[in-house]
């Protein structure tokens, strides 16, 4: 069991070690679950290359599998991805188990959890992942995306705000 540590970063409430692990396993697991139940439904229900129209011109739904990263980038490197993403997965559970407890840390680590569980599985078992949110001006990603660019930004503002003195 962890220790309890308690930090004042809530709004005068103590957030408990546990309570920021707890809630970073829950959102992890929503996001994961989401990310790879919309995956299943795209491949399920479109062929490879298929676009649907949501808002024309604004949002589509395409289905495309990335075998690189993020824009395609590393497409030859399918280890280095992976092993890229154990790493950054290691770094968040370091950063989750090790920095004073915060909603804002536990918000953040558990959508990059989610988010780099949901590509990785989909690299491992097939090497490539599934991507369909298509914005016409972005390349096309999916909801792992969604939760990895929104954890990030969560810990960057966990990072830069000051803890309050009391």
């Amino acid at each position: 069991m962890l220790p309890v540590a308690r930090s004042p970063h809530r709004e005068g409430r103590a957030v408990s070690r546990r309570g920021v692990t707890v809630s970073a396993a829950a959102l992890a697991l929503a996001v994961f679950v989401a990310d790879q139940a919309v995956k299943r439904m795209v491949e399920g229900s479109m062929g490879l290359g298929e676009s649907i129209p949501v808002v024309s011109g604004v949002l589509h739904i395409t289905y495309i599998e990335n075998s690189g990263g993020a824009f395609g980038l590393l497409e030859d490197s399918p280890l280095l991805l992976l092993v890229g993403s154990v790493v950054a997965v290691g770094v968040v559970l370091f950063m989750l188990l090790t920095q004073p407890p915060s909603a804002a840390m536990a918000a953040g680590c558990g959508l990059v959890l989610g988010g780099a569980a949901g590509n990785m599985l989909d690299r491992v078992v097939s090497g490539s992942v599934v991507d369909y949110v298509d914005l016409r001006v972005w390349p096309i990603f999916n909801i792992a995306d969604i939760g990895i660019v929104l954890g990030v930004a969560a810990l960057l503002l966990a990072a830069l705000r000051t803890p309050e003195k009391g």
